[in-house]
């Protein structure tokens, strides 16, 4: 089929061919499995108004939470010890929940994989490897040497030592 050159007729010709596709499996002892996918539809093709709409996905789900986070910081800075514990043992709380809920539903998702697949151990490995991959990356970034390695341990130096001023008057520190 060749398009007659304008984009309505591609269209007129792509919906009368493109309507309904069903698709059979055979099995090896001739079990039959069938799916129809109701509609086959072009790929959207690139052009400003596709690239407005990623570039706006990126900023709600990028940009925007981090600096909503990043809004908290002075307050954070201010907070006395036993607050900032509180604040950090919540977030703590929080991210181990989220991690088992994720990790019950990867469970979940890995019983209904084919067990050719190995799905509970795909999540084991998965889950351990992503792990040691962050420690991999944290502990090269500690050890970078020269002038890059320099300014990590100093940013993180200065990080740590930027605090309030009645954090200094810790009844515990020795004068």
């Amino acid at each position: 089929m060749r398009p007659s050159g304008s984009t309505q007729s591609l269209r007129r010709q792509a919906s009368d061919v493109w309507d309904a596709h069903e698709i059979k499996l055979v099995t090896s002892t001739g079990l039959t499995f069938a799916y129809e996918i109701a509609v086959a539809t072009t790929t959207p093709q690139p052009g400003p108004r596709l690239f407005a709409v990623f570039a706006l996905v990126g900023l709600y789900v990028g940009v925007i939470p981090v600096a909503i986070g990043l809004l908290w910081y002075p307050l954070l800075r201010g907070l006395e010890p036993r607050w900032l514990n509180f604040a950090l043992a919540l977030t703590a709380g929080l991210l181990i929940f989220l991690g088992v809920d994720a990790v019950h539903e990867a469970l979940e998702a890995a019983g209904q994989v084919a067990g050719a697949f190995q799905g509970v151990l795909l999540v084991v490995v998965g889950s351990v490897g992503t792990l040691l991959l962050l420690q991999m990356i944290s502990r090269a970034r500690l050890n970078l040497g020269g002038l890059e390695g320099r300014k990590a341990v100093a940013f993180l130096k200065g990080w740590l030592s930027e605090r309030p001023t009645h954090w200094e008057k810790r009844p515990w520190a020795l004068s």
